[in-house]
């Protein structure tokens, strides 16, 4: 549908096939097909889930963020970080 119209806008607007009785003003072809591209631009930009890795990382640094203080009172420093690898790696 949008190669459709692309090409019709190509004729009458680009090669100047239209007819004598179109008015060239106010013809709302422009604007359809600005429409009808900013449409598929986004559907084209859609993703089957709404959030990426980068979300879900940061949505884990968040929640584990209040927790680094209580846990250094727990563990020294270099256990936390030696725990965190093994279950990272």
């Amino acid at each position: 549908m949008l190669r459709d119209m692309s090409k019709a806008f190509g004729d009458k607007w680009i090669l100047g096939h239209r007819m004598d009785s179109e008015e060239l003003l106010g013809t709302g072809d422009i604007q359809s097909l600005a429409d009808l591209g900013n449409s598929f631009a986004i559907v084209q930009e859609m993703r089957v889930v709404p959030f990426s890795l980068r979300d879900i990382t940061r949505l884990a640094a968040a929640t584990a963020a209040p927790m680094v203080p209580l846990l250094l009172l727990v563990w020294s420093p270099e256990e936390v970080i030696m725990r965190v690898l093994k279950v990272v790696v």
